[in-house]
């Protein structure tokens, strides 16, 4: 019997993202699965959108109030009903073509508990960061590789290793049992204890496993677009009023109370081992170094614009002062100078260091994430039938790219146009 899979989208407001979204998922040839969109009381055409599909794998809730980002993200947790293998994905994200009949594929011969993935890249046209606008990032690696969890959770714990190498429900296939055991076992009857749910189901689930499994082909397509909170709130001279509404409509959690809320990443690592610490008793005396964490933050907004910088450094200094710590602070500071990044240019093609291959999407005719997860289908298709090598990709032009796999695509095409009118105007 096939493996059971349930996708589940949480969503707000960007029933434009999610149309190409759904559209990477309606294309799945996998029947054994389901689309979980869990729309936060949006008052666009969201709804619409999703009815537009008629596919019966789609199953569509409305929470009827504004919720929080992690109260959203537990309301769509309790959604999930079948057993088997969950993933959440954002709704400016996608699955790459034949996706979930991969992973089932993983599955039934190694039957990890938790499997992570490589990600395809897209910066969506809408992308805070101008230069980066519809720009596809495609991994050119391949094959499993076996995690030590208690390996991973100590090297982001240290801040050696971002969060994003854990075994977390977002973008990441969990079994549905892991879930229920940790629920079963923490204080309180949810499951995310933290405002960064992704974050800290990472931790979470890290910390419970022995070990996860994570597939080097990519299975998911990462986008960010304009909707991106992280990336909104998280970027260089981003708007941070949007970080500020999420804090202010969360209001079953709050932030941890040992530390002061700043836009940082390692911050948040930070909040979630704490969280975790008081919530898991598989967590009991978790810490984190406090000296490690300031020098990981203010190394993250170095090459910040000012104001950016000097935001999460005052915020250290505050968080110094209240465990009398001032002085080391000042000089990790001092030793991490705010240095604003000038306009340097992309450099596109093959970085033999990455495994990846970076291209401008909008001379591949790419629109969105639909348009990109097929555009990386029919390019890692390429490779992996031998057509091409790691060499021939780098000397190839995007010419070339780009005629080869229309070609491959027939008439089907990238269909960005096409997409927009399934939903009435």
């Amino acid at each position: 019997m096939s493996t059971h899979f349930t996708v589940v989208i949480p969503t707000r407001q960007r029933c434009d993202t999610l149309l190409a979204c759904l559209q990477t998922c309606v294309e799945q040839n996998y029947d054994n699965c389901e689309f979980i969109v869990n729309d936060n009381a949006s008052t666009d055409q969201t709804q619409e959108v999703v009815s537009s599909f008629r596919d019966p794998r789609i199953r569509y809730f409305n929470t009827g109030e504004r919720l929080g980002l992690a109260s959203n993200w537990e309301s769509a947790l309790t959604r999930v009903t079948k057993d088997g293998y969950v993933t959440y994905i954002g709704d400016d994200d996608g699955l790459m073509p034949d996706a979930l009949k991969m992973a089932s594929g993983i599955m039934a011969e190694i039957k990890p508990r938790a499997l992570t993935c490589e990600e395809v890249g897209y910066h969506w046209p809408s992308y805070s960061r101008e230069k980066l606008r519809n720009h596809i990032i495609i991994p050119l690696t391949a094959g499993l590789a076996r995690f030590d969890s208690e390996k991973a959770i100590e090297a982001v714990r240290s801040f050696r290793k971002p969060y994003s190498h854990l075994p977390m429900l977002y973008r990441s296939f969990i079994q549905s049992s892991v879930i229920k055991e940790i629920v079963k076992v923490q204080k309180g009857a949810s499951f995310f204890k933290s405002m960064a749910p992704d974050l800290y189901s990472g931790i979470a689930i890290g910390l419970y496993l022995k070990e996860y499994w994570h597939c080097r082909r990519p299975l998911i397509v990462n986008g960010t677009s304009g909707h991106s909170i992280g990336t909104s709130s998280l970027s260089p001279g981003a708007d941070h009023k949007i970080a500020i509404a999420v804090d202010n409509e969360e209001k079953t959690i709050q932030f941890h109370e040992n530390l002061r809320t700043v836009e940082s990443i390692p911050l948040l690592v930070a909040e979630s081992i704490l969280q975790a610490r008081d919530h898991l008793p598989f967590a009991a005396g978790m810490s984190f170094d406090f000296r490690r964490l300031s020098e990981a933050a203010l190394r993250a907004v170095q090459y910040f614009p000012p104001n950016d910088y000097q935001r999460v450094a005052d915020a250290f200094l505050q968080m110094a002062s209240d465990r009398d710590v001032e002085a080391e602070i000042k000089e990790i500071i001092n030793g991490i100078p705010n240095r604003p990044a000038t306009n340097r240019p992309l450099i596109l093609g093959v970085n033999i260091k990455t495994k990846s291959i970076l291209l401008d999407g909008s001379e591949l005719g790419l629109k969105t994430v639909s348009d990109a997860s097929r555009f990386a289908g029919q390019f890692l298709q390429l490779r992996e039938s031998g057509y091409v090598t790691l060499r021939g990709i780098a000397a190839s032009t995007v010419k070339f790219l780009k005629r080869e796999i229309r070609s491959r695509m027939g008439s089907k095409g990238l269909q960005s146009d096409l997409l927009t009118n399934n939903v009435a105007k």
